[in-house]
């Protein structure tokens, strides 16, 4: 008997490295955490536009991905990946929008000169850099209080009959 493999080929074609993220973000054991970030995706959008005049004022409210972070981690506690793993990826996941929302906001304030462009550019890195590593500690928090939950939950849950 002959089975066919099954393989998800990458919209992303031939390029190396776009390919090799693609096959990252699908890997097996934090596929849940990578689609928990992006369904964070929506409702950071959605939370931004309710709490903010502007949606492109660069202010981005992050309430909705710390919750995917906490579910992240209620859901990794018993399993054999890292929770903290498992969190960093759903919130790099979920900061795409962040990212998008303050390199367009930066574009838009500075339309003038090559040099206002220059400093928009150094400005925009080292808030990328500021909040991936906020972002990764928002994770780690998230991860222990999902741990947490968890723990709590199953303490108050009752055991079925026989056990």
């Amino acid at each position: 008997m002959v089975y066919a493999e099954l393989t998800v080929a990458s919209p992303l074609g031939d390029i190396p490295l776009l390919g090799d993220i693609y096959a990252a973000l699908l890997e097996g054991e934090l596929r849940t955490a990578t689609l928990i970030g992006l369904a964070s995706i929506p409702a950071t959008l959605a939370e931004t536009a309710m709490f903010s005049a502007d949606l492109l004022s660069g202010n981005v409210n992050g309430g909705s991905l710390f919750l995917a972070c906490i579910a992240t981690g209620y859901l990794y506690t018993d399993r054999a990946t890292s929770r903290e793993q498992a969190c960093k990826r759903t919130a790099l996941v979920g900061f795409v929008p962040v990212v998008a929302l303050w390199l367009v906001s930066l574009g838009r304030d500075f339309r003038a000169g090559p040099f206002d462009l220059t400093i928009a550019a150094v400005v925009a890195v080292l808030l990328v850099a500021v909040g991936i590593i906020a972002i990764l500690l928002l994770a780690v928090l998230g991860a222990l209080l999902g741990k947490l939950l968890k723990r709590g939950v199953d303490r108050v849950r009752p055991l079925p009959y026989g056990r």
